[in-house]
């Protein structure tokens, strides 16, 4: 919560955190660690086009989400800043959000938004309190419907 600001409305009403992701240069390298050290299974991979990025998201055996995403950026974007600057790690936390305008509006925050991984409706806040990025995501409302 920031001053001035109550908590995000959307992960107030159920929603919460969909995945943590680590920028990493070369994600078929990554990998094992994450599959075969820690024992995760890559439930999805893609190239996501705007964001310029290929993310492949891992989850527990068990189960579905909250992910591991890994970034590897397939152009020069942000994340390939990221990476020249800092090396690979911790890039951004990412909340799944029912109404993304909704919480853009009440936030006052002017972030761009676009479509980013799985189809999601997405964006990175503006307005976070400290370094670490925070991305809002908004399924699609088939995906959300299933849920």
């Amino acid at each position: 919560m920031t001053a001035g600001h109550g908590p995000l409305p959307a992960l107030a009403a159920g929603d919460g955190l969909d995945h943590v992701a680590f920028a990493v240069r070369d994600v078929d390298a990554a990998l094992p660690w994450w599959t075969d050290v820690l024992g995760l299974r890559l439930v999805h991979d893609e190239v996501a086009e705007a964001p310029g990025s290929r993310l492949a998201y891992l989850a527990a055996a068990t189960g579905g989400g909250p992910y591991v995403q890994l970034v590897q950026p397939v152009r020069a974007n942000p994340v390939q800043d990221f990476l020249d600057t800092h090396g690979e790690g911790l890039h951004h936390v990412a909340f799944r959000v029912a109404s993304l305008r909704g919480v853009l509006d009440r936030l006052g925050d002017p972030a761009d938004v676009f479509t980013g991984g799985r189809g999601c409706r997405a964006c990175f806040l503006t307005t976070a309190p400290t370094p670490l990025r925070v991305e809002l995501i908004e399924e699609p409302t088939t995906a959300r419907s299933r849920t």
